[in-house]
C-alpha cells in the first residue's frame, strides 16, 4: 500500500492519504505499519506518530502547524476546514499540495524548502508557503522562481517585483474572465481532450519565454495590479 500515502521528509508526523482508506486498514510504508483508526478520505491527512495538543506538526520536513488536540497515530485530522476546501476535499494548503505533487507526474523532489529559502537545487521543489495568493507569489519570487498563476474560479493575482502568468484551469473560466486571464491557450482543452500535457507544456513554456525577454505582458501588469 506504499503508492496510497504520500510522506517525503524522515522527520514528517504526518502522511497524505493519495486514495480513499478505511477504518482497520494496514498501511506499509517505508518499514513503517500504521494502523488506521478512522476512514481517511482521499488527499487528507493522518497521524504517523502520537501528538499532543500543541505539538509540531511536520509535513515535507517543514512545520506546517501546530496540534490542536491530541492526535492518535493512524487516525485522519484537518488543520484548515475552510467551505472550500472542504468541498474539494482538501483539508490543509499542504495536502493540496500533495495533490499537486500527484499530478506532477514521476519528476523526483529535489529539496524542499522553508518560508522563504533561495532555490539552489534544479528539478522539483516544494516550497512552503503561506495560503493567501499575494503572500505565496512574493515568497516564490523570493525562491527565485517566475510565477505561473493557475486558477480554476478566477481570484486575479499579480506582484509589483516580477510578472506574474495567470492561467486558467477550464475553458469557462477563461472565456468568461479575459481581462485576467493571460494565456490565450485554452489550458482547458487538456481536460477535454482537445490537447496533450506535453504539448501544452510546450505552449505554456514558449508563452513564458515570451514574458521573460519582454515580448509579452502580464494582464497584471497591464491593469498595474498587484
Amino acid at each position: 500500500m506504499q503508492n496510497s500515502v504520500l510522506k517525503i521528509g524522515p522527520k514528517d508526523n504526518v502522511s497524505i492519504a493519495l486514495t480513499d482508506l478505511h477504518k482497520g486498514e494496514r498501511i506499509t510504508y517505508s518499514d513503517h505499519v500504521y494502523i488506521l483508526t478512522s476512514d481517511v478520505p482521499a488527499k487528507h491527512m493522518f497521524g504517523t506518530q502520537d501528538l499532543s495538543a500543541g505539538d509540531d506538526v511536520v509535513m515535507y520536513g517543514v512545520l506546517v502547524g501546530k496540534a490542536r488536540h491530541p492526535i492518535q497515530a493512524g487516525s485522519g485530522f484537518d488543520m484548515n476546514p475552510s467551505p472550500g476546501n472542504i468541498r474539494d476535499r482538501l483539508v490543509t494548503d499542504a495536502a493540496k499540495s500533495g495533490g499537486a505533487a500527484r499530478r506532477g507526474g514521476c519528476s523526483p523532489v529535489t529539496a524542499v524548502l522553508d518560508y522563504p529559502e533561495y532555490s539552489a537545487a534544479p528539478g522539483l521543489n516544494f516550497l512552503c508557503t503561506t495560503g493567501t495568493n499575494v503572500e505565496c507569489v512574493a515568497a516564490q519570487l523570493r525562491a527565485g522562481a517566475n510565477p505561473m498563476y493557475t486558477t480554476g474560479l478566477g481570484t486575479p493575482t499579480g506582484n509589483p517585483i516580477a510578472p506574474v502568468l495567470e492561467i486558467s484551469t477550464n475553458s469557462p473560466l477563461a472565456q468568461r474572465m479575459q481581462d485576467i486571464i493571460d494565456i490565450d491557450i485554452d489550458t482547458g482543452a487538456v481536460i477535454s481532450g482537445g490537447s496533450t500535457i506535453e504539448e501544452m507544456g510546450d505552449a505554456l513554456l514558449e508563452r513564458l519565454v515570451e514574458v521573460a525577454i519582454g515580448q509579452l505582458r502580464t494582464k497584471a501588469e497591464l491593469l498595474r495590479a498587484g
